[in-house]
């Protein structure tokens, strides 16, 4: 890496130019790899973990029999129906395919064993998981709060609602686990906890009518003994999932809080807020676009994501919410402008206006 990238995700990280601040940054990165190497063997739980070290293990697509990255008919008739893209149109609206398989990102790495999920197979299973009492998004608070994390609220809920079109109720906090370990990570020693007893509590605790209880917490997690962090974790079969923000905001690293780093912090913690949930609607990570469900095995890859769904997992998610794809992407472009992410607002509204264009012709 030259000195023109490193400061470069310097300032991609921390919202700083000086020299210093990339350096810093670097550290930081390396410092994001699991203590130790893990073999990617399946687990009995179906999970997807997004975090800088990357998937825990794979998902397995058990009814998927095609390579990874292919797409089917039924995924461009979906496509089509959803999104109103022609295959030939997808790179011209602003959805860019799967980068090619390089060593040290996900597709290569952690996600090297997952199966291409195709609109057929998310229908089928989704259509053997349908209740149509479940509607709302949950979100439980876990362990205490600080004030920059409750300062959030309601830009997480309204992001939410328009995001998923789905009404966003916060229920009572959940204490956090008992077990934990130390961490010497950041610019102090802080303590880490597990995120299987957080979901096993949140499974108990699931609401009726939540189509994904989500817990949010300010603390850092980690998914076994054998990995450094995570970001996140879900359930696809149950519907619950974990995320902590800890690392994502500038005062963990003790940088300064400045506008343009609470920004980035903003972008980073609502990517993965919405990779969760996505996964607790049962998507899986997309291995066919560059999308907001691809994995990710670091903060760099995290943010190269987009905030986004491709036009196939915007099918699925169409489909299975019988969204109002135009209104949606509207909608959401007026909420970025007013979080001054001009990108994002910018993006959503094209999607809006190609949609109201396609609508218009025969």
């Amino acid at each position: 890496m030259n000195a023109n990238q490193e400061q470069d995700l310097g300032i991609r990280v921390v919202g700083l130019t000086s020299g210093s601040a990339a350096i810093l940054a670097i550290s930081v990165l390396w410092a994001y790899w699991p203590t130790a190497p893990h073999p990617y063997e399946e687990t009995n739980r179906i999970t997807s973990h997004l975090g800088a070290s990357g998937a825990a293990a794979p998902i397995g697509d058990k009814e998927s029999k095609t390579d990874p990255g292919d797409l089917l008919v039924a995924d461009l008739e979906a496509i089509g129906k959803w999104t109103r893209l022609d295959l030939a149109d997808i790179e011209e609206a602003g959805f860019d395919w799967a980068d090619v398989i390089i060593p040290g990102r996900w597709r290569y790495g952690p996600g090297r064993n997952e199966r291409h999920q195709g609109f057929s197979t998310y229908a089928a299973a989704q259509k053997r998981h349908f209740d149509e009492k479940r509607k709302v998004i949950v979100i439980r608070p876990v362990g205490v709060w600080p004030a920059w994390l409750r300062q959030q609220v309601p830009v997480i809920t309204r992001y939410l609602m328009l995001y998923f079109r789905r009404p966003v109720r916060w229920e009572d906090a959940q204490d956090l686990p008992a077990t934990h370990r130390v961490n010497g990570d950041g610019t102090r020693i802080h303590l880490q906890y597990p995120t299987s007893p957080i979901l096993d509590r949140l499974v108990k605790t699931l609401p009726d009518d939540a189509i994904a209880h989500l817990g949010l917490t300010a603390e850092d997690l980690y998914p076994s003994k054998d990995w450094g962090f995570v970001f996140g974790m879900a359930d696809l079969d149950k519907g619950v999932g974990v995320v902590s923000l800890a690392r994502l905001f500038p005062h963990f690293w003790g940088f300064v809080n400045t506008p343009m780093a609470r920004r980035l912090a903003l972008v980073r913690g609502l990517k993965v807020i919405t990779h969760e949930t996505g996964h607790m609607l049962g998507i899986n990570h997309c291995r066919a676009f560059s999308c907001v469900m691809s994995g990710c095995t670091g903060l760099a890859e995290h943010d190269s994501n987009p905030m986004h769904l491709c036009p196939l997992c915007m099918a699925k998610l169409a489909w299975r919410l019988n969204l109002k794809v135009q209104r949606r992407y509207r909608d959401l472009a007026q909420f970025f402008m007013r979080q001054e992410l001009s990108d994002q607002a910018r993006w959503n509204h094209n999607q809006a206006v190609r949609l109201a264009d396609a609508s218009k012709r025969p």
